[in-house]
């Protein structure tokens, strides 16, 4: 997927993004219930990438949907 997304972006900021999250749990308890969402919204984006990237790319990189 890095060849259609930025490096800086798949490989830094989607990772941080879920470790600040998971970090911010113990800081914030009121707002549990919205960083768990945002963690799992964050996580089915990342699955549903990465399963797109693995099984949908033809030759050449491109997108070939049968």
């Amino acid at each position: 997927m890095l060849a259609w997304m930025p490096a800086w972006l798949a490989g830094v900021v989607f990772p941080l993004s879920i470790l600040g999250l998971l970090a911010a749990l113990p800081v914030w308890p009121q707002r549990q219930n919205l960083i768990l969402k945002a963690i799992a919204v964050l996580s089915i984006f990342y699955l549903i990438e990465s399963f797109i990237a693995t099984f949908f790319r033809g030759a050449g990189w491109q997108l070939n949907v049968w």
